[in-house]
């Protein structure tokens, strides 16, 4: 189990205690033995780390642009709520799908030979391109698609924002 602890300088730890009882050949108990450990910096990073997650997602849902994630695949690992309300999908109906399930073959397609693009190249490709909102209209949309790249700096996906440039 997981207890906060002041140490005697007064600072507040973070462990991990273990208790296992210590049996004897009859199977009575006669003691136990306690493992103790300091957690403290990794209960720290954790916070740090939770705290980045909701300020970037704070930020990623509240721009008024679209911004989604693409595996190597091209299927979606994420859709904000601006590209949700925009294509007329929730992010459970655009998660793990392709631009194939969307848009028709040839602009799918497009769609597709951009991503593989960016992938290839590791190159931003900048770009205007027509986008069929859930209202039925034909929008004009400035695209930004980036490489998705992991920890190791590894390309895994494509990041992409747009905005609606019709007017």
């Amino acid at each position: 189990r997981t207890l906060r602890n002041i140490r005697r300088d007064r600072v507040t730890i973070v462990c991990e205690w273990y208790n296992t009882p210590l049996v004897d050949e009859g199977g009575k108990v006669t003691g136990a033995a306690s493992l103790v450990h300091d957690i403290t910096e990794r209960e720290q990073a954790e916070q740090r780390l939770h705290e980045s997650q909701t300020l970037y997602s704070s930020l990623v849902e509240n721009l008024p642009q679209c911004v989604f994630l693409k595996d190597r695949a091209g299927r979606f690992q994420f859709a904000n709520s601006r590209l949700c309300e925009l294509s007329g999908k929730s992010p459970e109906e655009i998660v793990g799908r392709t631009d194939a399930d969307f848009h028709t073959p040839e602009v799918a397609a497009a769609y597709r030979r951009d991503d593989v693009s960016v992938m290839t190249t590791g190159q931003t490709l900048e770009q205007v391109d027509e986008f069929q909102a859930a209202d039925g209209r034909r929008r004009h949309i400035h695209v930004m698609k980036t490489p998705l790249r992991d920890a190791a700096g590894v390309v895994v996906g494509v990041q992409g924002i747009f905005w609606d440039i019709t007017e």
